[in-house]
């Protein structure tokens, strides 16, 4: 039995130590994750203390009076490097609100004048290098510097040889490659402006000017003066007008965010916001103060345009704002049709030109942080652009309004910029979601939230077991030990009575061995009596008889003795003397006495 006590004990116990191990798994996870939660926390407090400490946290877009400290933080923040350029003090900055000075700072940044460059980045190189056409020669040339003002070289590879006699032309959706049209009217492109020479395109009739879009789609002017499209250089022509609308085009070219401007009849601008859409989307005027017959757009935002008379270069600094008057006229050669490539000594030379649209007016806007293997696409886009580094791409949205978040691609290179509400979700490898830093910080305390709290349930369940466990364990240890305490109790009783029948036992051994003696002695008492009654008897029977004879009578001849005393005792009592016979009667009474005396009592 106790055995089976042991095994059954032995068996619970294996179970408990199980659920006690997970237990004590459980608690060690749970303050490995406690540390971490404490961490994301403060990580979280320390980006709320920064965000709220901005310079320009307690200003509204229409306050005025805006302190030294705003005023700096707003130049910076538009991408100007330049220090001691402001001055919050002046009567005029004091008279301007927080999004007006938002405003002329967003001038400074964007404006291509070298006035404007120098003032916000200290230095001006241009962000671009013209590329343009002899429109006697049909060669293609380019500005042997930056800039407006600049002499002009010609390029060398084949143009100018027909079939290439370059016309007109654009700058590719890569930023490298140069798309031309023919005095023949066909497209023609160069994979760059340094390497290899023009080559025939399928498909390639009839155009009287050229634009790429980012997606590589060709939007050109047909002999028709109305638009086309084709998907690629080698795909098939389609007609772009909306047949609900007319339209006459002479030049075509497509602005960074994908609208496209033509010049129509009377040299008018006139713009649609995709060249997506051509077919449904209505022509809108763009600036009717226009005597320029081609146009093109550079990376910045730069306006161009070439005098139809004389062939030199106007502009306007931003495509977004057609209303500001030409600037002009810029040049030392006659020009044919004109495109522009990004400079590469504006690389080496460390200037990042701000290059958005319209200025930011969240200037409390949050801070960007860049997280891999993920995307954000929020609600709507609100931009995108190309070859751009993951950081140029969070600079982008940080000074792009509307923009909440952005997935960047490293392997393409392009910025998704998006707009409205949203998370980081997971995606390839490739891709970087960039999302307001408060907003994952957030994350990650309730990630590592949700994992204490899993975990604080898992281990009260594990508890619950192990106390149902626990409070079964006891109620069998409990009837296990009533049942011993019984038992011993019993044992007790059966020892008790053992000890009861062990002394038992001993006094009757006792009792038996006096009592053996006892008798041993009676009934040698009483044998000695009887013996001492026969022999009285005889003796008596002498005397009377025979007075003379010897006392011993028959003894004197033992061989004869006991013969001839019963004989002569038979005798006697035949004879029928009294006193014989009351002499036996009183000792048989005698002998009977001490049987049921002693005897009996035995």
């Amino acid at each position: 039995m106790q055995m089976s006590q042991m095994s059954s004990m032995k068996s619970m116990k294996e179970p408990d130590n199980q659920m006690a191990l997970h237990l004590e798994t459980l608690r060690s996870e749970y303050k490995s994750r406690l540390v971490r939660y404490k961490q994301a926390v403060t990580d979280y407090i320390d980006n709320l203390k920064v965000e709220s400490s901005k310079p320009c946290a307690r200003y509204s877009g229409d306050s005025r009076g805006i302190s030294q400290e705003c005023y700096e933080y707003i130049w910076a923040k538009s991408g100007c490097t330049t220090t001691h350029m402001v001055d919050a003090n002046n009567s005029w900055a004091k008279r301007q609100s927080l999004n007006e000075l938002i405003q002329d700072t967003f001038y400074w940044a964007t404006w291509n004048t070298q006035e404007h460059r120098t003032g916000c980045y200290g230095s001006y190189v241009s962000p671009f290098i013209i590329l343009t056409t002899d429109p006697s020669t049909g060669r293609l040339r380019r500005g042997r510097s930056g800039g407006l003002d600049t002499d002009y070289e010609n390029v060398n590879d084949n143009s100018g040889v027909a079939p290439f006699v370059i016309t007109d032309l654009c700058t590719g959706n890569d930023g490298k490659m140069i798309v031309g049209r023919t005095n023949q009217n066909r497209l023609v492109y160069k994979t760059s402006l340094d390497t290899g020479d023009w080559k025939a395109t399928s498909n390639d009739c009839c155009i009287l000017s050229v634009a790429m879009g980012d997606d590589g789609t060709v939007v050109g002017v047909g002999t028709d003066h109305k638009l086309w499209t084709k998907p690629s250089l080698n795909g098939s022509w389609t007609l772009a007008e909306n047949p609900n609308q007319g339209e006459w085009c002479l030049s075509v070219c497509i602005a960074p965010d994908g609208a496209v401007f033509v010049v129509g009849g009377g040299n008018t601008i006139w713009r649609k916001d995709s060249y997506k859409n051509l077919r449904n989307l209505f022509w809108s005027q763009a600036a009717s103060d226009s005597h320029v017959s081609k146009i093109s757009i550079s990376k910045d935002g730069t306006f161009f345009g070439i005098r139809n008379n004389d062939g030199v270069i106007f502009i306007k600094d931003s495509y977004k704002n057609m209303s500001t008057p030409w600037k002009g006229p810029y040049g030392k050669t006659t020009m044919g049709g004109i495109t522009t490539i990004v400079n590469p000594e504006l690389e080496s030379a460390g200037l990042h030109y701000n290059t958005a649209t319209s200025p930011n007016f969240d200037i409390n806007a949050p801070i960007f942080m860049e997280i891999q293997s993920q995307a954000f696409w929020g609600e709507n886009s609100v931009g995108d652009t190309g070859d751009v580094s993951v950081q140029e791409c969070n600079a982008s949205c940080a000074t792009t309004p509307g923009c909440t978040g952005a997935t960047y691609n490293s392997q393409t290179r392009t910025c998704n910029l998006r707009g409205g509400t949203g998370s980081a979700i997971p995606s390839r490898d490739t891709d970087y979601a960039i999302v307001p830093k408060s907003q994952q910080l957030l994350k990650i305390v309730n990630s590592i939230n949700d994992e204490l709290t899993q975990l604080n349930t898992e281990m009260e369940v594990q508890i619950r077991k192990i106390r149902n466990e626990f409070t079964d364990q006891a109620s069998e240890r409990g009837n296990q030990n009533a049942d011993l305490i019984q038992q011993y109790k019993t044992l007790q009783i059966e020892r008790e009575r053992i000890k009861e029948y062990v002394s038992q036992y001993q006094t009757l051994e006792n009792t038996q061995e006096e009592t053996e003696i006892f008798i041993n002695q009676k009934y040698y008492i009483y044998f000695l009596l009887a013996s001492l009654v026969f022999i009285a008897m005889i003796v008596m029977y002498n005397l009377n008889v025979n007075p003379q004879a010897n006392p011993l009578g028959p003894l004197g001849n033992p061989n004869n003795f006991s013969i001839s005393t019963v004989q002569a005792t038979v005798e006697t009592v035949k004879r029928g003397n009294p006193f014989y016979v009351l002499f036996g009667i009183i000792m048989v009474v005698i002998i009977i006495y001490f049987y049921n005396h002693y005897f009996r009592a035995i």
